[in-house]
């Protein structure tokens, strides 16, 4: 589970800086606007992806204690 949430978390990075490079790469304000919504809404995602890898992470490998 703690490799699944690392992977989401680092894809839910990626998109947030994917938004950001077409937003610098925009020509209007209106497609500024359009991108910076969407790079709100990939990083929305991360503090919950990052809290269920912290916990996941933090329990270790249960079956072995």
């Amino acid at each position: 589970m703690a490799a699944w949430a690392f992977v989401a978390g680092m894809a839910a990075m990626a998109v947030e800086d994917v938004c950001f490079a077409l937003t610098a790469d925009a020509t209007s304000a209106e497609e500024m606007v359009y991108w910076q919504n969407w790079r709100l809404v990939a990083v929305s995602f991360l503090p919950g992806i990052w809290l269920i890898f912290s916990l996941t992470y933090a329990r270790g490998n249960i079956r072995n204690s």
